[in-house]
């Protein structure tokens, strides 16, 4: 018996082509596998802006429910972060009347919730997150006329350095 090899009629890939398509394919995967990290973080960094700019409506329509608290002065300088002593509670009955500064100082407790670990309710929503709501006396550009122009500013640290969410609105009293 008697074996011959025939030339040109091998068909197959060489392992070179192997080589060369599986690197090919792994280029693929790998830019697929970026696009589905950066998919990932920027939908984190969407849903933290929601939560920022829900929990900065809520502390503006406290405010707003409370004008005789506003002009008192009673919501300046709120600020909040994650070493800040959690604020004095308030116990008296909205239905019977609780006076303006007694609802700020209620307000202001339930909005630390958001921010101050050692809150009896603390919800941890957004990392690291600080809140900041004060009325604006300089009102650059004369915003808001006669009205209070007030901001609130909700910020966290974000994988790409810190963002936030700022808020303001001109406030009848």
């Amino acid at each position: 018996m008697r074996i011959t090899a025939r030339k040109g009629t091998e068909a197959g890939f060489t392992l070179v082509e192997v080589m060369v398509a599986m690197l090919v394919l792994l280029i693929g995967l790998l830019g697929v596998a970026k696009l589905q990290i950066e998919n990932v973080q920027n939908s984190r960094s969407a849903l933290y802006r929601m939560h920022a700019t829900v929990i900065a409506e809520e502390m503006l329509d406290r405010v707003r429910s409370n004008p005789a608290g506003l002009s008192g002065g009673a919501y300046s300088g709120v600020s909040f972060d994650s070493g800040a002593a959690t604020p004095a509670s308030v116990n008296c009955d909205i239905t019977d009347g609780c006076a303006f500064g007694q609802i700020a100082t209620r307000d202001k407790y339930e909005w630390a919730r958001h921010f101050v670990p050692g809150h009896d309710e603390f919800q941890l929503s957004i990392p690291a997150a600080e809140g900041l709501a004060t009325i604006d006396a300089i009102d650059a550009g004369n915003r808001c006329g006669t009205r209070i122009k007030y901001d609130v500013t909700v910020s966290w640290d974000a994988t790409d350095g810190r963002e936030q969410v700022e808020l303001t609105s001109c406030l009848a009293i």
